[in-house]
């Protein structure tokens, strides 16, 4: 089950990224 640890460290620097580029819609990654 290694690749929900990587999936879950992926969706954290897509978040990061997502939240400084649009930070209007951070939820919009979540889903």
């Amino acid at each position: 089950m290694d690749e929900t640890e990587e999936t879950t460290e992926d969706l954290k620097e897509e978040t990061k990224k997502d939240e400084e580029g649009k930070p209007e819609k951070p939820e919009d990654l979540k889903e």
